[in-house]
């Protein structure tokens, strides 16, 4: 038979779980957002190393920061998503944190034919695009007010690689070893307008295929060109 020491106890623990549920909902409407950075890199394939590499420093970096009470009380949410290095599956990442995952902008993505293929979404979109890892020109571009880079273009890159090549080192019989993709046309073009500087031509321009190792037939045309120094993009 209850009684109403029973009632008592029940009323109170009633009264308790309701105290902290009204709590727990205070907080929740005082919370700050989360800030969800979206980046899609190579987890898998040959060039994991690369964005295995981006993401655990990202991590590392951003768990510090979220335990010092994020930006300005926001903490920061870095959601990853493998590409694999093909610019197809960035496309489908890149739509997943635009349409499901509702992220606040895109982080330290990897590579340039990857960001070329999501151009049309970051220029629709006009999301942020942080510190990619990539020089590419386009991503240099006045018409691009959403990119902010942190690494230099690949035409000053190409600048200081091809002086160093040709002012310190003496060289001018210079080949290029290009990945077949817009990564290596992009790089290229910079590397040939470098040399024209000095007015050199390439001896020889190769190609391999990109997420490839298998170098051999444009190593075979480098030798028979007789080149002091290989430019390598890949």
């Amino acid at each position: 038979m209850l009684t109403i020491n029973h009632f008592k106890i029940t009323a109170i623990k009633c009264l308790c779980f309701y105290a902290l549920l009204l709590s727990q909902l205070a907080l929740a409407e005082h919370a700050k957002p989360t800030i969800k950075l979206g980046m899609s890199t190579a987890l898998t394939g040959p060039a994991k190393q690369i964005g295995e590499q981006l993401a655990l420093g990202s991590n590392i970096y951003f768990n510090k920061i979220n335990k010092e009470n994020g930006i300005n009380g926001q903490s920061i949410d870095l959601i990853l998503a493998d590409d694999g290095y093909e610019p197809k599956n960035t496309v489908v990442n890149t739509r997943e944190f635009l349409f499901d995952q509702k992220i606040h902008a895109i982080f330290g993505s990897m590579g340039t034919p990857t960001a070329h293929a999501i151009k049309p979404l970051l220029d629709r979109h006009r999301i942020p695009f942080l510190m990619p890892f990539t020089g590419a020109d386009f991503l240099h571009n006045s018409s691009m007010p959403n990119v902010f880079n942190l690494r230099a273009s690949y035409q000053d890159e190409a600048i200081e690689q091809i002086n160093y090549l040709v002012k310190e080192r003496k060289h001018e019989k210079i080949g290029l070893m290009i990945q077949a993709d817009e990564f290596g046309y992009m790089v290229e073009s910079n590397l040939v307008n470098a040399l024209k500087i000095h007015g050199i031509k390439p001896v020889e321009v190769t190609r391999f295929k990109r997420n490839s190792d298998d170098i051999s037939k444009a190593l075979a045309l480098l030798k028979e060109s007789n080149a002091t120094a290989i430019c390598l993009v890949g």
